[in-house]
């Protein structure tokens, strides 16, 4: 209908659509990027916040509490600031789609004004070619801010795939045989031990591990 209209708005219209490719182009680049930093932190501190909980009586036991929640705090401000860098690199896309398609109005009512003043096209075929034109930027800035979206959910979507493909270093063999219910015992006999072997800390200890036991050296 534009063009129906006015082939030479139209064409001023349009003109915006080269940057407005460009700009969600490469701000969904560094947002994807951005993203993945952000993820990867967020994984940091959902490994390290299960490793803390699964392992508390350790940590209680070595005093650790410090050195783990220093360590935890250090994990949320990295993850943080790496979503701050996400949110503003959406927020720099969405503004400059709006200042581009902004442009776009500006420079059909600049032109369309002075084909009004030259008798060439009426003020009401100009205010209407302004609504069309606005409702055709509606879904191109929807589209952008879709782009956006689109770019953080490639990367959640790589994050699964890189889980769902990891394989375990610690495999059995091709001619592994099924182990059955292992019997007997252990036995240490005039065992030394030091950290460093001019000063043992252990001397000819000796001692049996019979199958089901736990045995505490204090």
């Amino acid at each position: 209908v534009m063009f129906l209209m006015n082939w030479q708005l139209t064409l001023l219209a349009f003109s915006i659509l080269p940057f407005l490719a460009l700009s969600v182009f490469r701000i969904s680049g560094k947002i994807k990027e951005a993203t993945g930093r952000q993820r990867r932190k967020e994984g940091l501190i959902a490994s390290s916040l299960q490793e803390t909980i699964t392992s508390m009586s350790t940590v209680k036991a070595f005093a650790r509490e410090k050195y783990v929640t220093k360590m935890f705090a250090g994990r949320n401000r990295s993850s943080l600031r790496a979503g701050l860098t996400t949110t503003r690199l959406e927020a720099t896309l969405s503004r400059l789609v709006e200042i581009i398609t902004a442009f776009g109005i500006g420079l059909v009512l600049w032109f369309g004004t002075k084909k009004v003043l030259a008798g060439t096209v009426t003020p009401g075929d100009l205010l209407v070619f302004v609504s069309y034109l606005r409702g055709l930027y509606k879904p191109l800035r929807q589209s952008s801010s879709m782009a956006s979206r689109i770019a953080k959910a490639t990367v959640c979507g790589e994050r699964v795939l890189e889980i769902l493909e990891l394989k375990p270093t610690i495999i059995d063999a091709p001619d592994a045989i099924p182990a059955t219910k292992f019997q007997g015992k252990i036995e240490f006999k005039n065992i030394e031990f030091g950290y460093n072997s001019s000063a043992p800390v252990l001397k000819n200890v000796s001692f049996i591990a019979q199958a089901g036991h736990k045995i505490a050296l204090v």
